[in-house]
């Protein structure tokens, strides 16, 4: 038997499940280690950017943030509303994730 063939049969079944199995863990975790490293230091706009598009922007949308007088009057208020709407949403977002989303809205809507 040729050695392409016992290739083939040895990634056939059952073993094949558990190499994709394995792979697919092996890079979740190498992005989940990469994100939080990632945030721990300095907050990441991007990755607020994601979590408000999924969470937030059912309700929100951007005209909210764009306003002659905006309710949120500095960092510490953004902070504020953000951290009134996770808990009335039952989300679990760390505090790294809190900052995130504050980055996010900073960036593109306040400029605090």
């Amino acid at each position: 038997m040729s050695e392409t063939r016992k290739t083939r049969r040895w990634w056939r079944g059952r073993d094949a499940h558990q190499g994709v199995a394995h792979l697919a863990a092996l890079l979740g975790c190498v992005a989940c280690g990469i994100a939080p490293a990632a945030s721990a230091q300095e907050p990441d706009a991007v990755r607020g950017m994601y979590l408000y598009e999924n969470h937030c922007t059912e309700c929100h949308t951007s005209v909210v943030h764009v306003q002659e007088n905006p309710k949120a009057q500095s960092l510490d208020e953004i902070e504020a509303f953000v951290r009134r709407w996770v808990a009335y949403k039952n989300l679990t977002w760390s505090n790294e994730e809190i900052r995130d989303v504050l980055m996010h809205l900073n960036s593109r809507y306040y400029k605090y």
